[in-house]
C-alpha cells in the first residue's frame, strides 16, 4: 500500500488534475483486454490513476465503490493500489464538520453547567448573605393594633429574650419557635418585627419559598446556611419564615405528591435546625401561615413550634383602635366618628381597614378636597369589599331588590338607608331627584363579606 508519498507526490509525476479523464468502462475493457499496468485507487477522492502499458497515464472517477473494482482489475491481473491524495488532508476535511459540531456541543454543555451552577450560588445568596443585610426592626408593639391577646403571648418570649436570668433560676427554657397563624391581613408579620423590635435583636425575614428550589439539596443547604448566621449574632436574633406551609407540608397527605424527595430533605433540615435551637440564648424562631392545618405534626411538637398563637380578624374594639393607628396621619373631617365606623366594617382584617383608609384618600384626593369625609370612608370600605362601582352597568330593578337579601341568610343584617340624588346643576340646588335606597348586608359571624345594592 502507497504511503504519504504514494504516485500522486512522486516527483514528476503529473498531478490528477493534469491527467486525461477516461470513463469507468473503458477502464473494465482495457483491464479485460490487458492494456492496463496499474491502477492506484484513492478512497477519499472517489477516482483511480490508471497507467496504461503504453506508458500513459489517465483519470478514472470511481465513486466510493473501490473494494468492488479493486476485486474487478486483480481478476484482470491488473497491479492495485492504494493512494493518499497530495495534500494528505482529505481525512481531515472529512471530519472537520464532526469535530466543529462536538466542539460547538461541548461549549454549550459548559456554558449551562456553569450558568446553573452560578445562579444557583446567587439565589443561595440571598439567603445566606441575610445577616449581612438584617437591620433591628424600628416596629414597637405601640404600633402594632387590634391582636392585643396575641401581643400578650409574646411578651413573654420577650422577657425571654431581655431578661433570660429571671427564667433560668426557675429552670425555664425559651421556646425554641413560636407559630402564628390566622387569616391572612391580621398582623402576622407586624407581630414577629415588634417582637424583635422590642428585644433590640436582629431581624432574619425570609419565605417558605425562598427555600423550595428544582435542584436536590439546595433547599437544605439554604436552611442551614440561614440558621447558622443567626446562631452567629453575638446579640441574638429573631428568624421569621413567613408562609412556613409552603416548606412544612404534612408529609404523605394531601398536596405532598409532586413536591418530591426534595420537599421532605427541607422539611426534615428544618426540623434538624429547629432542634439545634433548643437551649441557645436570644435567638428564637417565628413562623407564620394561614394554614395550620397542612402543616407537618413533626414541626408543631414541643421543642420545635410548640408554642402556637392564633391571630384572629379584631373585634370592634380591636378595630376602633387600628382606625385610630392609621387615621392619625390622614386629616379627617369632624363628622367622621371611628366608633360607628368599627362597628359598620365588621369582619374586616387590619389590612383591609388599612386599606380602606387608603382608598378613601383617594377618593377624597380625586375630588381635590383637602380632608377625608364619611362618606370616603364607606365609599373606600366598599371599594375594598367590592372594588370600583360599576356605574355602567344596567341593573333591572327587580335584581336590585333581590340581590341584597339573598345570600345574606342567617350570618348577615342588611340595613337600609334613604339617600337623595341631586339634580345636575349649581350645589345649592335643592334635592329634586326622587330618593333612592342603598343596602348593605353586614357580617355578624363567621361571615366576611358583604353585599351592596342601590334601588329606587
Amino acid at each position: 500500500m502507497a504511503g504519504a508519498s504514494g504516485p500522486f507526490s512522486t516527483r514528476g509525476t503529473p498531478s490528477p488534475a493534469e491527467l486525461t479523464q477516461m470513463p469507468y468502462s473503458q477502464l473494465l475493457r482495457l483491464a479485460a483486454n490487458g492494456d492496463v499496468r496499474s491502477v492506484a485507487l484513492d478512497e477519499v477522492t472517489a477516482h483511480a490513476v490508471v497507467t496504461l502499458t503504453d506508458g500513459n497515464m489517465r483519470l478514472v472517477l470511481t465513486g466510493h465503490e473501490s473494494s468492488q473494482l479493486a476485486d474487478t482489475l486483480s481478476a484482470d491481473g491488473v497491479d492495485v493500489t492504494y493512494a493518499v491524495s497530495p495534500a494528505g488532508s482529505g481525512g481531515g476535511s472529512a471530519l472537520m464538520p464532526l469535530l466543529i459540531i462536538g466542539g460547538l456541543l461541548i461549549a454549550i454543555t459548559l456554558a449551562l453547567t456553569i450558568g446553573g451552577r452560578r445562579k444557583r450560588r446567587e439565589r443561595s445568596a440571598l439567603v445566606a448573605n441575610a445577616a449581612k443585610e438584617a437591620e433591628r426592626s424600628a416596629v414597637k408593639f405601640s404600633d402594632v393594633a387590634g391582636c392585643d391577646e396575641a401581643v400578650e403571648e409574646l411578651r413573654d418570649t420577650l422577657d425571654f429574650l431581655l431578661r433570660p436570668a429571671r427564667f433560668e433560676r426557675v429552670g425555664a427554657t425559651m421556646p425554641s419557635g413560636i407559630l402564628l397563624y390566622g387569616p391572612p391581613g391580621t398582623g402576622k408579620t407586624l407581630l414577629a418585627k415588634a417582637l424583635a423590635g422590642e428585644a433590640g435583636v436582629p431581624f432574619f425575614a425570609t419565605s417558605g419559598s425562598d427555600f423550595v428550589e428544582l435542584y436536590v439539596g439546595t433547599g437544605p443547604k439554604r436552611v442551614r446556611e440561614l440558621f447558622a448566621k443567626a446562631r452567629q449574632s453575638e446579640a441574638g436574633a429573631v428568624v421569621f419564615i413567613d408562609e412556613i406551609d409552603a416548606i412544612g407540608r404534612r408529609r404523605g397527605g394531601p398536596g405532598s405528591a409532586g413536591g418530591g424527595q426534595e420537599s421532605e430533605n427541607t422539611l426534615n433540615a428544618l426540623l434538624v435546625e429547629m432542634d439545634g435551637f433548643v437551649g441557645r440564648k436570644g435567638v428564637i424562631c417565628v413562623a407564620a401561615t394561614n394554614r395550620l392545618d397542612m402543616l407537618d405534626p413533626a414541626l408543631l411538637r414541643p421543642g420545635r413550634f410548640g408554642m402556637q398563637v392564633q391571630v384572629e380578624t379584631p373585634d370592634e374594639a380591636g378595630r376602633r383602635a387600628i382606625l385610630e393607628l392609621y387615621a392619625a396621619s390622614k386629616p379627617l373631617t369632624d363628622e367622621v366618628d371611628l366608633d360607628s365606623l368599627a362597628a359598620y366594617t365588621a369582619g374586616s382584617s387590619g389590612a383591609q381597614l388599612a386599606d380602606m383608609l387608603n382608598q378613601a384618600a383617594i377618593v377624597a384626593a380625586r375630588e381635590d378636597r383637602d380632608v377625608i369625609s364619611d362618606s370616603d370612608l364607606r365609599e373606600g370600605h366598599l371599594r375594598v369589599l367590592a372594588g370600583p362601582e360599576r356605574a355602567a352597568q344596567v341593573v333591572r330593578p327587580e335584581e336590585r331588590r333581590l340581590v341584597p337579601g339573598m345570600r345574606p341568610g342567617t350570618c348577615c343584617r342588611l340595613s337600609c338607608s334613604r339617600r337623595r340624588t341631586r339634580r345636575s346643576g349649581s350645589r345649592s340646588a335643592p334635592a329634586v331627584a326622587p330618593p333612592d335606597w342603598r343596602c348593605t348586608a353586614r357580617p355578624t359571624a363567621p361571615c366576611t363579606r358583604a353585599a351592596t345594592s342601590t334601588s329606587g
